[in-house]
């Protein structure tokens, strides 16, 4: 009620906080939410993903320009799969959603690579 929300988003770090705001919300008189829970993926800039470091992760409200900003500054080593932030925003992100506003997403390469 204070946020005015319905919903909680979060990493699946979040599910015992979520947990316990599931069992205790109700006996606070507010009511139960819907919480979301994605899974932990890597920071964009080869550490772990941080709120305090601005370029390590994409925010729901990120602009178009600034997430484009990130992902051509995140580090994205060839042939590192694990740990690969990119990698995992593509998985996570952009392969779930394939067609938005009717632009299909696409990877332009160059011959070489």
């Amino acid at each position: 009620q204070y946020l005015q929300v319905d919903a909680q988003f979060g990493g699946v770090d979040q599910r015992k906080i979520f947990t316990y705001a599931e069992k205790h919300l109700p006996h606070l008189d507010y009511s139960k939410r819907i919480h979301l829970m994605n899974p932990m993926v890597p920071g964009l800039t080869g550490s772990k993903m941080s709120s305090s470091e601005e370029d390590s992760k994409i925010d729901l409200l990120d602009s178009a320009e600034s997430v484009q900003k990130k992902l051509q500054n995140a580090l994205c080593e060839p042939g590192v799969v694990d740990e690969n932030g990119v990698l995992s925003f593509c998985k996570h992100v952009l392969f779930p959603l394939r067609v938005v506003d009717g632009q299909v997403f696409k990877v332009k390469r160059s011959a070489e690579s």
